[in-house]
């Protein structure tokens, strides 16, 4: 299974948790604080391989955010290598710290984005991040939006249209064999 923003977003919902939640683990009350911060080293990320993407979840000391921000690197250099277009409620902001990135998405000519460019856009509109060059690349990306029920509607919708389309699937292949 791939672990996508969109899938751990579920899996959050489904579990009534912020994002952050999955990978909290000191036991600190989830309830939200008004006055807070959290200094996050970077020899203490881990990644994590999420589909297309491998990515490094930021500040996970902290729950109830509105925003999910994540350091990322990109493997793809085509639209056929990475597959069907990303697509999760909200809105996301992306920041090139090093190498290109080439954003596609489903409303827009792609966009080469080269070390400080950035790009702002809603992130329910499918989206893809594409390596350009043969050299590492390097993003952050802040993805906007509570993690309340009512944000993850449209994504349970989906969801259930994809299970269906997984069975459908399933049932195809056992009818060919």
């Amino acid at each position: 299974m791939s672990l996508t923003y969109d899938k751990l977003s579920q899996l959050a919902t489904g579990l009534h948790i912020d994002i952050a939640g999955l990978f909290h683990t000191d036991g600190a009350s989830s309830n939200p604080v008004m006055a807070r911060h959290n200094v996050e080293r970077s020899k203490d990320r881990t990644p994590l391989k999420a589909g297309q993407y491998v990515y490094w979840y930021l500040n996970t000391g902290l729950t109830h955010k509105t925003m999910t921000p994540m350091l990322g690197r990109t493997k793809y250099r085509s639209m056929e290598q990475f597959g069907d277009y990303i697509r999760h409620p909200g809105e996301e902001f992306v920041f090139v710290v090093e190498g290109k990135v080439a954003v596609h998405t489903e409303h827009y000519e792609a966009v080469v984005l080269s070390k400080g460019d950035s790009l702002y856009f809603d992130s329910t509109m499918g989206h893809a991040y594409l390596a350009v060059d043969d050299g590492p690349c390097l993003f952050v990306s802040v993805c906007t939006g509570s993690m309340s029920e009512k944000r993850f509607e449209p994504l349970k919708k989906l969801s259930s249209k994809s299970k269906s389309a997984i069975k459908t699937k399933q049932s195809d292949k056992r009818l060919k064999q």
